[in-house]
Order: structure tokens, then C-alpha cells, then sequence
């Protein structure tokens, strides 16, 4: 399950993304992996204004560990400019190794959700979980963490 390809669907994943009943039973437990209650806080902050309204450009002047391969800042704008696109996303807070953004939109159970899981795990390599359950949990949060440390 960690080369983040629809074929995983396959068998029990798909079934558990395409029956909402059983999806809902599995997401107990993984309530961490969305939502704010796990985003982490920092006792002082520093504001950065953007000279851009697009919010995807961000990576230009954001730093985040995630984006230090080679063609990583072009990869993370490119998908934050699609995640705002397709689910309305913005980006609340980043913190180094940490990505922190709300969604107006949630994917729908089944392949979307799962589409959508794999490329936040790309960009989010520390999640630490299964694509199924992220996907599962995407299904039922606005706010999204992403992290990927060293």
C-alpha cells in the first residue's frame, strides 16, 4: 500500500472506501490523521505576507522539508494549485516539516478519496498511516495535516 496507486483498490480497501457504513466504522482511530485537534501550535508565530493572491505560489517563498527534492517547490505548487482547485484548499500554517490547510470540499468515498490520499501522502511523507485509512479520513474533515520530517 505504500506506492499510493489506485491499483490497491483492489479487494478489501475498495470495498471498506465504497461501503460508507463500514467506512464510517473503520475511521474510529484515525480522527487524528484530519481536523485541527492534532495541528501543532507554536508559542510565538511569524506572519507572512505573500507577493501574490495565488496561495499556490506560496512554495516560492515557504519553506517546507517536504519540497527539498529535486523539483519539489514546483511539485507542491503545482499540487496545492489543483487541491485548490478541485477542494478549495488554502493554506492556514506551515512550520518547516509541517503543512496545515482547511478545504472547502471533501472528497466523496471511493476512488477520489483515495486519489486524493495518495498525493497528500507524496507531499506528506511522515504521515505515518495506510492510504486507505487517510482516505477514509479525508472524507470527514475540512482541515488537513501534512508532514514530513528529515
Amino acid at each position: 500500500m505504500g506506492d499510493h496507486t489506485p491499483v490497491v483498490l483492489k479487494g478489501y480497501g475498495a470495498n471498506l472506501l465504497a461501503d460508507t457504513q463500514l467506512a464510517f466504522r473503520a475511521f474510529c482511530g484515525f480522527e487524528h490523521l484530519v481536523g485541527t485537534g492534532m495541528w501543532h501550535t507554536w508559542p510565538q508565530v511569524q506572519l507572512v505576507l505573500l507577493p501574490t493572491t495565488s496561495q499556490w505560489l506560496a512554495p516560492a517563498w515557504v519553506p517546507y522539508f517536504g519540497a527539498t527534492c529535486e523539483d519539489g517547490i514546483p511539485g507542491w505548487a503545482a499540487a496545492m494549485c489543483q487541491w485548490e482547485g478541485r477542494w478549495g484548499t488554502a493554506l492556514i500554517a506551515a512550520w518547516g516539516t509541517m503543512l496545515q490547510f482547511t478545504a472547502q470540499r471533501r472528497p466523496r468515498p471511493g476512488p477520489e478519496a483515495w486519489e486524493l490520499a495518495g498525493q497528500l501522502m507524496a507531499v506528506g511523507g511522515s504521515l505515518q498511516c495506510e492510504q486507505w485509512q487517510l482516505a477514509i479520513a479525508l472524507t470527514r474533515s475540512d482541515a488537513w495535516f501534512l508532514h514530513d520530517r528529515p
